[in-house]
Order: C-alpha cells, then structure tokens, then sequence
C-alpha cells in the first residue's frame, strides 16, 4: 500500500476521541454499500484527527485500477456536510467536473442517476452516469450519527434522456469503464465530522487502468476542503437527504 500525508486545511481534533468514536461505530461497518471500502489504521485516524488529510490507494486483487483513497475531520457538522455531498449539481466550480446533470430521479433523492463529466488527470474525453445511493441502515441504525454515499457508475449512460445541454456536453466522450466509490460520514460533534472517502475508477478505451491510477490520489486533498467550505456557506438544498 502506498500511503502519502498531505497536510490540508481539515479540522484538529483529540486523537482519543476519535479512535474511541471510530470504534464505538465499528459493527456498523459489515452494513456497508462500498464494495472496496479501506480500511485505516488508528495510526491513520490519529493523523487525521491532528488536521491532516491521509490519502493513498490500495489495489484490488484481479483488477489493475487501484483505488484512491481520503481521510479527514471536517469542522463542520454532518447535517450540513451530508447535504453539501448530496448536491451535485452545485459541485462545478467546486472540483474540475465540468458538467453535471440529475439524468434520472430528483435532485437530493436516493438512487438518482447523476451525469457527470470530469476530466481525469490526463484524460479529458471521459464521462459516467452514476447511481447515488443512501445507505439508509447505518442511518437509521445510528440514528443519523453514521451515514454512507454510495456511488456505481451504470453500463449503459448513453441510455439516458438528457438534456440538449447534457447530449452536448457528453458529445464525442467516452464513458468509463466504471466508477465505484462512497463517502462515510461519522458525527464527532455537532461541527465536527470524520470523512471517509475512497474512488475506484477504470477510465476504459485506451489508457491502460494501471496508467491512470498513479494519479488516483490526486485531488483528494483539495475536495476534502471544498466540501468543508460548501457545506459551512449554507443555502443547502438537500438537508432533508436520509
């Protein structure tokens, strides 16, 4: 496993506390949607909790797309940081996706499909239709306190109604081979949350999946801290997302 530290703007926390929290919330995990979740260390949550935002991959036995992988404490509670996650459509700007649009189901609702298209490092051609995914056991379970965003892009994008702007947004593109990932969110506080993030994505055609996952860390720091601020400006449409 490569590991790489990269001190962000995330919150300072007591290392005990969160060690304490992460295992008190231990017996949720077996309830996961993600398929390839990571697992951290205390070592990794401790530095987390000291305001650092870890970030690494880790590989998948078969497969040679890597997953990426980020952790942090957001000074910001999970209410707000839950709703800021759930709205997409107020993410350009925010992170270098260029284009997104609620393709199927409503804004903020669970299992929307959701197109996106976000130039990869390297790559510029690429775009997915994901369903977004409440995992509503660990909330109801947590009573809110745990809650995971879970992502899997669909086989077929082009399947979708879109709109005039979205056909010629994905115009020319080419659509992943796929894109799975999640957000777990875990209440330190009422303004404090653990975020744990991990992407798993193979972009297909002709870059080799191997290529395209020494940069599966990059950027993660930087959405970690635009999350954060997203989620601390208020005007957040999807506070009533479970």
């Amino acid at each position: 496993m490569w590991l790489c530290m990269m001190l962000g703007t995330a919150a300072a926390f007591d290392g005990d506390a969160v060690v304490q929290r992460v295992s008190e919330v231990a017996p949720l995990r077996s309830q996961r949607l993600g398929d390839v979740a990571p697992s951290f260390t205390e070592t990794q949550y401790r530095a987390a909790a000291a305001g650092e935002v870890v970030t690494g991959v880790f590989a998948v036995e078969g497969n040679s797309a890597k997953v990426g992988y980020g952790l942090g404490v957001l000074d910001v509670g999970i209410d707000a940081l839950w709703a800021g996650l759930n709205d997409e459509t107020k993410h350009t700007g925010l992170s270098p996706i260029s284009f997104v649009e609620v393709v199927e189901g409503k804004v903020c609702a669970d299992k929307r499909h959701v197109l996106m298209v976000l130039p990869l490092p390297m790559i510029s051609d690429r775009f997915w239709v994901n369903e977004n995914a409440y995992n509503a056991a660990i909330a109801a379970a947590s009573s809110g306190a745990v809650r995971e965003l879970a992502w899997n892009s669909l086989s077929d994008p082009a399947s979708h109604a879109m709109s005039a702007d979205a056909k010629a947004a994905v115009s020319g593109l080419t659509p992943v081979s796929f894109n799975r990932g999640a957000w777990l969110l875990i209440a330190l506080d009422d303004t404090h949350t653990l975020a744990e993030y991990h992407s798993w994505v193979d972009p297909g055609g002709y870059v080799p999946a191997s290529g395209a996952s020494m940069f599966a860390t990059s950027g993660i720091s930087d959405t970690f801290e635009a999350m954060e601020t997203f989620a601390k400006k208020g005007a957040l449409q999807c506070l009533e997302a479970k």
